[in-house]
């Protein structure tokens, strides 16, 4: 029998979607490393490391940003660098 939260009752339940799959890893494992980017910035290589809590804390509080700005049928656009904050949007 397994300690993942994914697990009840020795069958596997799939997340109902992407926030809450990440919510169950921050949950069951928030030390571990989630994401870790490599981007250069000012002619220097940075390595940004993540743990599933701090990913998941992010994720979480930009959903809350756009959903306090944007209504639901309205479409926004992110165009970033391929850093931490593209993999959190």
């Amino acid at each position: 029998m397994t300690t993942d939260s994914a697990f009840r009752n020795d069958t596997f339940t799939p997340p109902t979607d992407f926030v809450d799959c990440l919510q169950e890893l921050a949950a069951a494992r928030p030390n571990h490393i989630a994401l870790t980017v490599v981007a250069r910035r000012n002619d220097h290589w940075i390595e940004t490391v993540l743990t599933y809590r701090v990913f998941t804390q992010r994720v979480l509080a930009l959903a809350a940003t756009l959903q306090r700005l944007f209504t639901r049928d309205e479409r926004v656009l992110f165009l970033l660098a391929k850093d931490e904050h593209y993999a959190v949007s």
